[in-house]
Order: C-alpha cells, then sequence, then structure tokens
C-alpha cells in the first residue's frame, strides 16, 4: 500500500483519511502506537495542510518535530526518521 491516492478517486480518499483520522482523534491510542505507523509507513509531514494546535505557529512545530521524534525513538529503542 501507497501513500498516493488512486487517480479519479481522490474525493472519496480523502473522506476516508478524514473519517480515519477523526477515529484515531476519539480512540484510546497512544502516542508511540501512531509514531510506530508514521515510522512504517515514512510518513513526512506536509505542513500546509496541517491543522495546527491552537496558538502555536508552523515554525514552532517544524522545531518541536525532531525532539519528539528523537524522544519517541529513544523510547521505543527505534532509529529516528529525520
Amino acid at each position: 500500500m501507497t501513500g498516493t491516492a488512486p487517480k479519479g478517486n481522490t474525493n472519496c480518499t480523502l473522506i476516508q483519511v478524514a473519517l480515519l483520522a477523526e477515529i484515531l482523534k476519539a480512540a484510546p491510542v497512544n502516542s508511540n502506537d501512531l509514531f510506530r505507523i508514521m515510522q512504517d509507513l515514512r510518513v513526512q509531514p506536509r505542513w500546509e495542510d496541517i491543522a495546527l494546535p491552537v496558538g502555536k505557529q508552523v515554525l514552532q512545530i517544524q522545531n518541536a518535530l525532531p525532539l519528539m521524534i528523537c524522544h519517541l525513538s529513544c523510547i521505543l529503542n527505534l532509529n529516528p526518521i529525520l
């Protein structure tokens, strides 16, 4: 499974992704598990498409992400993806 949407089915795929993201947000999933998924799929943030936490700017989040990745990698004994 790749991270690209099938051609001609973009709207359906976006709806599916949005629904799955909302399910994950409401589920009791911890950050360690989400990090493993991101690392397994080699997810790279698309900053222009990310809803930021209230009061945060893109640069703040961009600077915080490598620290969070390093922290979670150390906890899980994984190689960080930067």
